[in-house]
């Protein structure tokens, strides 16, 4: 009988561990043969705004092959519908870094990459669950149900399409800070939100700001789109005339070091969420600014004194 979605894939598991002397040990993952059949699966999760029943489809083909993976693609199609505030979330991710050890590696970056934006929306519940973004009661309230209209309304005035990544993020978590340096603006104006979080606010006072119009022409301003800075005061851009994904609408992202005069910036990464991983969690943003942290390495605990920057 054929497992359905939710269903244990531990009779998937057997094989996959083997019990000697005592110890368990596991065997290699799984290698198995990829087929044109098994990419007009990928393209047509990648085809889905929001994969559901493709993700169960591809998991009963890979099921009938024997492929572990099919437990994965069923565990992340209920993942997906749960929300971030969801208590169980925490269980659903722990669940999913067990299933995606017994996944072919090739395989699974073939298929977060078939994802998009579902990958990102995955990704950024991943951090809700592990309590890695920062939200205070503040923030909490600026989360209101106008979002979609605000996001318009940013995109209207801005002339912009803001990146599919930084949507999900903001459906996840809002504005928020992250390891109590690093925070990420939101379009809320019609909200409670304090004008310094505000993405509308911050890219108008850019575009009037003489520092800046006297250092670049005012074509080059308004191609420039602050959303995000540091407590310190470095400043986040992307560059709209840098296009780095036109599947996703991801742009170049440059910084605008505290250090450094107005206007001079250097480029950083290529995407929303290599931002937040790479720059916000990692050490990237060491490597631009220089300085350490100290009494903490990244990926950062929420309390805003555990991340201290030294210059």
């Amino acid at each position: 009988m054929r497992a359905r979605a939710g269903d244990d894939i531990g009779a998937i598991a057997k094989g996959l561990f083997l019990k000697r002397n005592g110890f368990w040990l596991v065997t290699p993952r799984p290698t198995l043969q990829r087929s044109s059949e098994e990419q007009a699966f990928l393209e047509m999760i990648a085809l889905a705004e929001t994969p559901g029943d493709e993700l169960l489809v591809y998991a009963d083909w890979l099921e009938d092959r024997g492929d572990p993976a099919a437990g994965l693609l069923r565990h992340h199609y209920y993942m997906l519908q749960l929300s971030p505030a969801n208590p169980i979330l925490p269980t659903y991710v722990k669940e999913e870094e067990r299933l995606k050890r017994l996944c072919d590696r090739k395989w699974w970056k073939r298929y977060e990459e078939a994802l998009g934006p579902a990958g990102d929306f995955l990704f950024w519940k991943r951090l809700y669950a592990r309590k890695t973004i920062l939200l205070d009661a503040e923030e909490r309230i600026a989360r209101l149900a106008d979002r979609e209209e605000s996001l318009r309304l940013c995109e209207r005035e801005l002339g912009f399409t803001l990146p599919q990544s930084y949507k999900t993020f903001l459906a996840v978590f809002g504005p928020a800070e992250i390891g109590g340096f690093f925070r990420v603006l939101a379009p809320y104006s019609s909200s409670s939100l304090p004008e310094a979080w505000d993405l509308i606010e911050a890219n108008r006072w850019i575009r009037t700001s003489q520092a800046w119009t006297q250092s670049h022409t005012a074509a080059r301003v308004r191609e420039l789109i602050l959303f995000s800075q540091t407590s310190a005061g470095d400043q986040f851009f992307w560059d709209a005339a840098n296009l780095t994904s036109k599947a996703t609408g991801e742009y170049a992202i440059y910084i605008q070091s505290r250090s450094e005069p107005t206007g001079q910036l250097q480029y950083l990464t290529s995407t929303f969420r290599r931002y937040v991983r790479s720059i916000c969690l990692g050490t990237g943003f060491l490597r631009v600014a220089g300085g350490i942290w100290r009494r903490a390495r990244p990926p950062q605990c929420i309390a805003p004194q555990l991340r201290e920057k030294i210059a």
